[in-house]
């Protein structure tokens, strides 16, 4: 039987059935990629500064429905690996999709040693939508832009309390 190019098309468009793999695809790098080896360098080698500290590994997060109030997780879900999406296979959170209703919490701990005449920044180098930031009880910065993917540094200098602080990010895609 003969058929023409847009018949065959037709007909293995029709029968085709597409489905979502549940395998991940991993490179080799992607499979050795650890909570303390997740992206270590300086973002910008030409400018490295000795006193830095990297923030990406493991954090605790938690998935909340959007409400009128930013209230914090009381429970966590488990664990994210920063810098990966929450969606990526890196991040650890096995494939889990924000929904347009739903903040997504992270937070971690960070020992902080403020100095005279010195400035404790932080650098987020993106952040997609929307994003708070807290040190401690208090809310410290929000994006100043509502689009993806845009850097901006906050100053915890005024928040930073010598010893452990607890950092929190909540962000709305």
């Amino acid at each position: 039987m003969m058929l023409k190019k847009g018949a065959w098309l037709a007909v293995l468009t029709a029968s085709a059935v597409w489905t979502v793999q549940a395998e991940l695809m991993m490179t080799p790098w992607g499979e050795k990629v650890t909570d303390d080896n997740a992206w270590r360098q300086y973002p910008r080698p030409q400018m490295v500064r000795e006193n830095w500290t990297c923030l990406n590994g493991a954090w605790d997060y938690a998935i909340t429905p959007i409400t009128n109030t930013f209230v914090r997780p009381t429970k966590w879900d488990g664990k994210i690996r920063v810098p990966f999406a929450l969606e990526a296979p890196l991040s650890g959170c096995g494939g889990r999709l924000l929904q347009p209703g739903e903040y997504l919490w992270s937070t971690r701990e960070l020992t902080l040693d403020p100095m005279p005449g010195e400035r404790i920044l932080l650098h987020f180098g993106a952040v997609d939508f929307r994003a708070h930031v807290y040190l401690g009880h208090d809310e410290v910065a929000s994006t100043p832009h509502d689009s993806g993917q845009l850097p901006f540094t906050v100053d915890l200098t005024p928040y930073a309390k010598k010893g452990v602080n607890t950092l929190t990010v909540q962000v709305w895609d």
